[in-house]
C-alpha cells in the first residue's frame, strides 16, 4: 500500500498513529487496552525504525533507560539529532551518568544545555531542574566545555535560538 511507505505523503500521520498505539500499550487503557510493554516496544520500534519517528525513538530510549544504556543512548541520540528536546535532555543525562572523563561528562551536559536553551512550556520545568542538578555538581572546566559545545551545536543546528537570546540594543 502507498500509505505505509516512509516516503508517502501520509507517512507522518501513520507514524503518529503507531506512536499513539505504542503509548496505549505502554500505559494501558482501562477496559479497552491491557498494558503490554513488550507490544509497546514492538510498535515504537516500528515507528522509530521504519518511519524514523523522533517521538517513538524518544519513547524507546525511555523504555531502555534503566536496563540497557547503550540502546537508550542509541534511540535518544537519533531523536536528539532531529531536534526532540526531551530526547536531548535525557541523552545528556544518560551520557553524563555514564561519563568516565570530563570530556564525556561535558558532552552529556552539552545536550542538557541544548535542551534547556530550547525548552518551553511544561517540559521546560523538568529540563531546567535536570540541567541545574547536573550543572551544580560539575567542575568549572566541564561547565565551560559544555557551554562551548552547546553554543557550537546550536549555532550549526538552531541559529534561531542563539539569535533570540542576544539582547537587542
Amino acid at each position: 500500500m502507498l500509505w505505509d511507505r516512509p516516503d508517502a505523503p501520509d507517512a507522518p500521520f501513520v507514524s503518529s498513529a503507531f506512536v499513539a498505539l505504542g503509548s496505549y500499550y505502554l500505559n494501558g487503557i482501562d477496559g479497552a487496552v491491557p498494558k503490554n510493554e513488550a507490544r509497546a516496544r514492538q510498535v515504537f520500534t516500528h515507528a522509530a525504525s521504519y518511519f524514523g519517528d523522533a517521538e517513538a525513538q524518544y519513547e524507546l530510549g525511555r523504555m531502555y533507560q534503566d536496563n540497557n544504556h547503550r540502546m537508550a543512548v542509541r534511540w535518544y541520540n537519533l531523536a536528539a539529532l532531529k531536534g526532540h528536546i526531551g530526547a536531548q535532555a535525557r541523552l545528556g543525562e544518560t551520557l553524563y551518568a555514564l561519563g568516565s572523563s570530563d570530556k564525556k561528562k561535558a558532552r552529556g551536559l552539552m545536550w542538557m544545555t541544548v535542551a534547556r536553551q530550547q525548552a518551553e512550556g511544561p517540559e521546560a520545568s523538568w529540563i531546567n531542574a535536570m540541567h541545574e542538578q547536573y550543572f551544580a555538581v560539575s567542575p568549572e572546566p566541564v561547565r565551560q566545555m559544555a557551554r562551548s559545545l552547546a553554543d557550537g551545536w546550536l549555532q550549526q543546528n538552531r541559529p534561531d535560538v542563539l539569535t533570540a537570546q542576544v539582547p537587542s540594543q
